[in-house]
């Protein structure tokens, strides 16, 4: 079959047998129906033989320029994705259509010769010290959602964990005697993330607030004992951010997950185990935090050096 839904579900079909997450092949689906959407568009032939590196290259150049709506708001936020984004749409396609190359389906990838989209290197942005106590200052612990949401606060700042590995977390990946969780990352990949003593008493204390609920093994619930969406994570991390009058940096996951690997090269970490906790592939990722905590490094030395300390005698 030459037609692109037949040979796109062909490749989703492959990536669930090879036990793929839901969410990474509901990313990979979404792509392949943007490249058909706007070969659609613009009058070409979709049949994935007939499709061509111009057709690809044309493809992520209108990625650049499309206007991305907000889910929350409706409106227009921005116009063209990031070029993160856009490597993510160029390594989704290579491997669609050298899956096709391998089936037959077609002569040879378009892509197989391409090099990815250049990456922007942006500045990666961490919380302060007195930002981080403003924000933990603002759940009212005295009720079940601020202890809770405390507890997710204080999880995602001494742990670093992805949003998707907090919110699949259930009571039984919890070791309490080994103060370590069992987290489910990229793939499905699993490994085990340490936790201090103090989020220990934090994470204790909610879950006797919780209790047991019938039919639930999700550890972080709703009000009424449901699942908790990333969306009502990321709501309620706006909230306590605008609380909290934080300027100047965006109060998501990721710039916990950001800080938490900046204080743990801060505090004498070492890079090999950060990227074990983080649950990275390759060092690349990790050498960004080094170089991100290289200027505060620079500080303590000049405040800390201790030939600037000694006592010279004249």
């Amino acid at each position: 079959m030459e037609d692109f839904s037949y040979q796109a579900k062909s490749f989703l079909f492959l990536c669930k047998s090879k036990n793929l997450s839901d969410k990474t092949i509901s990313w990979y689906s979404y792509i392949l129906e943007s490249l058909m959407a706007f070969l659609c568009q613009e009058n070409l032939d979709s049949r994935p033989r007939y499709i061509t590196k111009a057709h690809l290259r044309a493809y992520l150049a209108y990625l650049q320029t499309k206007p991305i709506v907000n889910n929350l708001s409706g409106k227009v936020d921005k116009v063209g994705l990031s070029s993160h984004s856009l490597k993510d749409h160029f390594s989704v396609l290579k491997i669609f259509f050298g899956f096709l190359e391998e089936e037959g389906y077609i002569a040879e990838s378009p892509l197989k010769k391409e090099k990815p989209p250049r990456q922007e290197k942006k500045i990666v942005e961490t919380f302060t010290e007195a930002q981080l106590q403003a924000l933990l200052s603002q759940p009212d612990q005295k009720t079940f959602l601020g202890l809770r949401d405390y507890a997710i606060l204080s999880t995602l700042l001494d742990t670093g964990m992805r949003l998707s590995e907090l919110t699949g977390l259930r009571t039984q990946d919890i070791n309490w005697n080994e103060n370590l969780f069992l987290v489910y990352g990229k793939g499905r990949k699993e490994r085990q993330v340490p936790f201090s003593s103090k989020l220990k008493r934090t994470l204790w204390k909610y879950s006797q607030r919780r209790g047991e609920i019938m039919g639930q093994d999700l550890f972080f619930v709703d009000r009424q004992g449901e699942e908790l969406s990333q969306n009502a994570i990321r709501q309620m991390l706006r909230r306590y951010g605008e609380k909290a009058h934080l300027k100047g940096v965006r109060v998501s996951p990721h710039t916990f997950r950001h800080t938490f690997a900046k204080l743990w090269i801060l505090n004498g970490g070492d890079p090999f185990s950060l990227q074990k906790i983080l649950g990275h592939t390759t060092m690349e990722m990790v050498r960004n935090y080094v170089n991100l905590a290289s200027g505060d490094l620079q500080s303590q030395h000049r405040k800390f050096s201790p030939l600037d300390r000694m006592r010279w005698e004249k």
